[in-house]
């Protein structure tokens, strides 16, 4: 019995037995379920909870300078 070949752009390839070939439809496939990428760099997200530069504002719990409590 003789093996099962496919022709790839490097010449002729022997399958091995139980092995199915990867067809045009398995490759299709495997990119839709793939997780999707972005086409370019995203900026980073700034704002509300993610914004470090808010969290850095210490000078909000700092004690007021002029300020005197009564008494």
């Amino acid at each position: 019995m003789k093996p099962d070949t496919e022709m790839t752009p490097i010449g002729e390839q022997t399958l091995m037995v139980g092995v199915r070939p990867i067809t045009g439809r398995d490759r299709l496939r495997i990119r839709l379920e793939a997780p999707l990428q972005p086409h370019c760099r995203q900026k980073p997200l700034n704002v509300g909870l993610w914004d470090e530069d808010a969290r850095n504002q210490l000078e909000l719990f700092a004690p007021a300078a002029g300020l005197h409590s009564p008494g």
